[in-house]
């Protein structure tokens, strides 16, 4: 079967789950990887994941850092669909990387390191 990464945000939110601790080394679902041009090209699911990415968060499932939990209550669940609420919470950036807090993604594809 294929597995849904570019809507993955979305059923997440429809399921009213929230993921947590993605690898920040990982590109987040359905995100476009930016060329060497520096243009962005659709994404085609998975794929483009990179080996070591992928390795990654092979890990971070098999290792149980990632979670994934069901929010309770239709005024969170609704917050989810909504965006008003991430659907993937990054785990906690390297102190190198320029971030004080994760990155987190919403249902709509939004991104922002607030989390």
């Amino acid at each position: 079967g294929n597995f849904p990464w570019t809507s993955l945000a979305v059923i997440l939110a429809e399921q009213g789950l929230v993921m947590q601790g993605w690898p920040t080394s990982v590109l987040m679902p359905g995100k476009a990887r930016a060329s060497s041009n520096g243009s962005t090209a659709r994404t085609k699911g998975i794929t483009v994941l990179k080996e070591g990415e992928k390795r990654a968060l092979c890990n971070a499932f098999e290792n149980t850092e990632i979670s994934v939990t069901r929010v309770e209550g239709r005024d969170k669940r609704k917050a989810l669909t909504s965006s008003a609420l991430p659907v993937i919470i990054g785990a906690a950036p390297p102190t190198d990387s320029g971030f004080s807090n994760a990155q987190q993604m919403f249902a709509d594809g939004l991104i922002d390191f607030e989390g």
